[in-house]
């Protein structure tokens, strides 16, 4: 119910005559019973206190909670008879529920809300409290997963004949929501747009900023970084600036600009940003700041990230917990704790199993929202043509259709995540690879001198030769096993390297550079080129890339040099001439190493790496 837990029984007698108050307004024979009910209604009421609505609806907004209190204690005394009030209560507690987060999704809500919106349909004489009504039809419909049902409310309530700019861009905004979640990003861009320029005419700060913050989501996710700092950074002084905002709202935005600045490869910054949001975060956000946290202090090689990581694979989301235990299994692994990192990978199957079948079973449910939303167009289109059973024909087949096509996109969308989980162990492994190389030299030299110093001691006395004697063979042990570590990490490079060379594209450049034709390599070419070495040799770009902001023309020099094609059939792939080439690999040396050493030597160092 829209009151408290305890109801009168005038009420519940009230919501059972508003029930019947909607289904009677849908029927044309007995509408006038439907006025009836209004007569009876309004002449059992001795309503003399009057509402104050204007104070109500300008502090909802402001103070949710204290409002949603007053309301609930207005509804506890209110006369029987009252409808118009008890419409406009409920109608406002709806908002004040929203506002707090509180769910408003229940099967309840839906009945509960059209009764109010039917009713405001009805009056005909009231576009601001329709507007309203049809917006949080749209809410509950979208809390419920079923965007088709929301959107249609939405595009109700935006056509409504009320110019309300503040409000029709929060309209636009949870429009907006319903296509990013869809991953409909250019739509979702569109109309996140659109509300931000409506906010800006109706100079409500407030909703500017959450325009602001819910397009730089969508830069971030299309990875434009830099568009989204810019953003969220202008987002951030508007909001600190405002008296009105909230501090968790602050805190919201200066994580979103701290998680854009971590993707950005702006670790430190991202840190600093994000720090202050440690010491008051609100409890329903601590998930996703620890998460973006515990990825910074990764990138930045701290290990208090584990800290973050434990605590997220215990009461963190599902999302988070596959991001921590893959994390944990990592560092386990770093520190030769095998029995540990088996649990930890364990666990991390486990959570990504259970993110499958959330998304599985949230797939199926648009799934299923969907295929209602159609039924019943599908069932109105019967009703106004008078054939019912061509169109109830037609409807089954169009359903079958998406439902055939949904479930396709759902296996592929299944075995392109699969896809992503070999690529994620292919890339741990070339991470523990790295870790490995880069001490490999200096473990065997230490173990050599270890040697060398147990040798020279062996004829001093016999207890000291005995002790000599045993941690010579232990080093000579260890230094065996780091060998032997090495020769395995080695031969896996070679494969990942072998396996990339395999690759269609790969395939594809070589023969041309072998063509006597002279091809240029097209833009798709290279891109997919790139982003094989992505996949397979992703420390081979990282590496390269931290020691220079190459550009395009140098990245692909690069790439196909440890592909072991000459500089001369580069030159004709690339669109240019040998001297080009030998430039770029004369300049790149000297830019690394600062001294002049020659276009072949960037070849060596090419194929080293």
């Amino acid at each position: 119910m829209l009151t408290s837990p305890i109801l009168s029984n005038k009420l519940i007698k009230e919501f059972a005559i508003l029930h019947l108050i909607y289904y009677f307004c849908h029927m044309k024979k007995i509408i006038i019973i439907f006025f009836g009910l209004i007569v009876f209604l309004s002449s059992c009421t001795n309503h003399d206190r009057k509402i104050e609505y204007s104070t109500l609806e300008n502090n909802v907004e402001k103070n949710p909670m204290e409002t949603l209190d007053k309301i609930d204690s207005i509804l506890r005394i209110l006369e029987d008879g009252n409808v118009s009030d008890y419409m406009h209560l409920s109608l406002l507690r709806y908002q004040a529920k929203d506002l707090l987060d509180k769910n408003i999704s229940k099967e309840q809500d839906i009945k509960k809300i059209k009764a109010i919106t039917q009713f405001y349909k009805e009056q005909e004489n009231n576009p601001k409290l329709l507007k309203l009504s049809l917006y949080y039809c749209g809410r509950i419909y979208s809390e419920q997963h079923d965007a088709p049902s929301a959107l249609d409310y939405y595009e109700q309530a935006v056509n409504i004949n009320n110019k309300d700019l503040a409000f029709d861009s929060k309209i636009y905004s949870q429009i907006g929501y319903l296509f990013y979640f869809q991953n409909l990003n250019k739509e979702a861009f569109k109309n996140f747009t659109f509300a931000y320029t409506l906010a800006k005419e109706a100079k409500d700060t407030m909703k500017i900023v959450n325009a602001m913050k819910d397009i730089a989501s969508v830069e971030i996710a299309n990875n434009n970084y830099n568009n989204a700092i810019k953003t969220l950074a202008k987002a951030l002084n508007i909001a600190k600036s405002t008296t009105s905002c909230t501090q968790r709202r602050i805190n919201s935005i200066t994580s979103y600009l701290a998680m854009a600045l971590n993707q950005n490869g702006e670790y430190t910054k991202a840190k600093k940003n994000i720090e202050p949001v440690l010491k008051e975060i609100h409890p329903s956000d601590t998930s996703t700041v620890f998460s973006i946290y515990a990825e910074i202090l990764e990138n930045l090689q701290y290990d208090s990230a584990a800290f973050y990581y434990r605590y997220l694979s215990e009461k963190g989301s599902i999302y988070a917990q596959e991001t921590a235990f893959s994390y944990l299994t990592e560092a386990a692994i770093k520190h030769t704790k095998n029995e540990t990192a088996l649990k930890y990978l364990q666990q991390y199957f486990n959570s990504k199993n259970n993110v499958k079948k959330y998304t599985y079973t949230k797939s199926l449910l648009q799934v299923s929202k969907l295929y209602n939303y159609q039924q019943q167009i599908k069932e109105r289109e019967i009703v106004k043509n008078e054939k019912k059973t061509i169109i109830y024909i037609a409807s089954i087949i169009v359903a079958l259709l998406v439902i055939a096509i949904l479930l396709c996109l759902l296996i592929i969308q299944r075995k392109i995540q699969h896809e992503n989980i070999q690529k994620k162990r292919i890339k741990m492994l070339q991470k523990i690879q790295k870790n490995i190389l880069q001490q490999k030299e200096k473990e065997l030299m230490t173990i050599k001198d270890k040697i060398a110093f147990c040798e020279n001691q062996i004829n001093s006395t016999q207890i000291q030769n005995q002790k000599l004697q045993e941690q010579l063979a232990k080093e000579e042990e260890n230094y065996a096993i780091k060998n032997a570590l090495y020769t395995i990490e080695k031969k896996e490079r070679n494969v990942a390297f072998d396996t990339l060379s395999k690759t269609d594209i790969v395939n594809k450049i070589l023969l041309k550079s072998k063509s006597i034709q002279r091809e240029h390599l097209t833009t798709s070419e290279k891109d997919e080129v790139i982003q094989v070495f992505k996949t397979y040799l992703p420390k081979f770009i990282d590496d390269l890339m931290a020691l220079y902001d190459l550009s395009l023309q140098e990245l692909l020099v690069c790439i196909l040099l440890k592909l072991n094609i000459k500089p001369s059939s580069i030159s004709y792939l690339l669109g240019t001439t040998i001297s080009s080439i030998s430039k770029i690999r004369s300049r790149l040396y000297k830019k690394i190493f600062n001294k002049d050493g020659g276009a072949e030597k960037w070849d060596e160092f090419i194929r080293s790496l």
